[in-house]
């Protein structure tokens, strides 16, 4: 991994964490994060989402959470409700597959879990102990990947 690609992944997982807190704080409280496509912190949700898809989609086990991440955005709920529920739905399902299938960190499929189960009482704090869990799944990945390679790297210089 390139240094500009592990900061270009930094800054997606950084932002995908903080972008629903952003969100909350200037549009206040929403069913879930997808009604703050209807509002003016529409920027930082596409943008956010948009980096996201980009992110998965250059990781094999991640591409099918990251098409239907696309469907997701592209549907808003407000004008197709029913096509962007099911996407929404499918997203976290395959989203908690791929940490399923994961042999690394498998601790954080538990935060998911909750986080999906959290989803009962509120949609939102829900989704964002989701992202949370993702984002610090890949964020974790991200840095052993770096640091084995870092090691490598230092030990073929000799």
């Amino acid at each position: 991994m390139k240094s500009y690609g592990f900061y270009w992944r930094l800054l997606t997982i950084v932002s995908c964490c903080l972008y629903p807190l952003i969100c909350l704080a200037i549009n206040g409280y929403e069913v879930s994060l997808s009604k703050y496509f209807d509002t003016s912190t529409q920027p930082i949700y596409l943008l956010c989402n948009i980096a996201t898809v980009y992110y998965f989609l250059q990781l094999k086990e991640w591409s099918i959470p990251g098409v239907l991440l696309l469907f997701v955005t592209v549907f808003s709920v407000s004008e197709y409700p029913m096509t962007h529920n099911v996407f929404a739905v499918l997203f976290f399902v395959t989203m908690l597959i791929a940490l399923l299938q994961s042999k690394r960190f498998k601790y954080i499929r538990y935060i998911f879990i909750l986080g999906l189960l959290s989803c009962l009482y509120s949609l939102l704090i829900g989704e964002i102990i989701c992202i949370f869990a993702v984002s610090f799944h890949h964020y974790l990945f991200m840095l052993k990947f770096k640091t084995i390679k870092e090691y490598n790297e230092r030990d073929n210089s000799k």
